[in-house]
């Protein structure tokens, strides 16, 4: 019989379907919108250290794109799912999207999360002993606007940045923004120190909200190292004697060499000691 052409349709991978797979269906919005966000979370021994910081960027996130989570997703709730998820050491993705309905204009606001989680061998933040090579993307510039600092499901531009160091032979890309200004690599926020003295990103340059650059800062701030937040343009960025990506997964890694240009990385070194002592790890 012939399918009324009142119904919607699905073709996936060849199998047809009347409606999508459960549970494939309730995460339809995240599939063709990307109308949602994700958290990439470290789990050592059993505890996440830096969930706080995580838990607030989240909310964050969800608030500028009007989600709502359901009732049991309060701090210590959410945690609790993420502790019937892992145990152990781990890394652990956590997406939270809007419910299906609607095209690019939603039906609600309700939302619904999915925790996933892989085993790490890693008992605290790794110590990286070799330094990246790096250099400044020539395909992607990074808005500036009011959706800036989420980390959204819609995550293109990083996954070609990550394409075009792999195809450049590089470990990382820089990128600017859309004023011209450095604002993050393709998975990473941005320290450099230059005279002795410590600089990173200030906020509202388009780059993703850091949950371990705040933490960073926060560490050295509590240690009597000041940081300040400046500008930069990448010609700056070349100046400097160090520099130093950061997120929640990999910790603290530093660049050996920047269009050429050698850095040292003794800093990340001690820095990755700090963190580590500050978290009990």
């Amino acid at each position: 019989m012939m399918q009324s052409s009142s119904s919607t349709r699905f073709n996936l991978n060849g199998v047809l379907y009347n409606s999508l797979p459960d549970p494939l269906e309730h995460y339809a919005r995240a599939c063709t919108y990307g109308d949602g966000v994700f958290e990439s979370i470290r789990m050592f021994s059993s505890t996440v250290p830096l969930w706080k910081y995580h838990y607030d960027r989240l909310m964050r996130s969800l608030h500028k794109l009007s989600i709502t989570l359901p009732d049991i997703t309060g701090p210590d709730a959410l945690l609790n799912e993420i502790y019937k998820t892992a145990s152990g050491n781990a890394r652990i993705r956590l997406m939270a999207c809007r419910k299906p309905g609607g095209l690019y204009l939603p039906e609600q606001s309700d939302g619904l999360f999915l925790i996933s989680a892989s085993p790490s061998a890693d008992v605290s933040f790794p110590v990286h002993e070799t330094g990246l090579s790096v250099s400044l993307s020539t395909k992607i510039q990074v808005p500036v606007d009011y959706f800036s600092g989420i980390k959204s499901l819609s995550a293109q531009r990083y996954v070609n940045a990550a394409m075009e160091a792999r195809d450049r032979n590089l470990d990382d890309v820089i990128l600017i923004n859309s004023l011209e200004n450095v604002c993050e690599s393709s998975t990473s926020n941005i320290f450099w120190i230059k005279n002795n003295q410590y600089f990173t990103i200030p906020g509202g340059e388009g780059q993703v909200h850091g949950v371990f650059q705040d933490f960073l800062r926060e560490t050295m701030c509590k240690s009597g190292i000041s940081v300040t937040e400046k500008p930069c343009t990448f010609a700056s960025l070349l100046q400097a004697e160090e520099i130093l990506l950061t997120n929640a997964v990999s910790g603290i890694r530093w660049i050996r060499q920047l269009d050429g240009t050698l850095k040292t990385g003794s800093t990340a070194r001690l820095l990755t000691g700090l963190v580590n002592r500050e978290l009990s790890l």
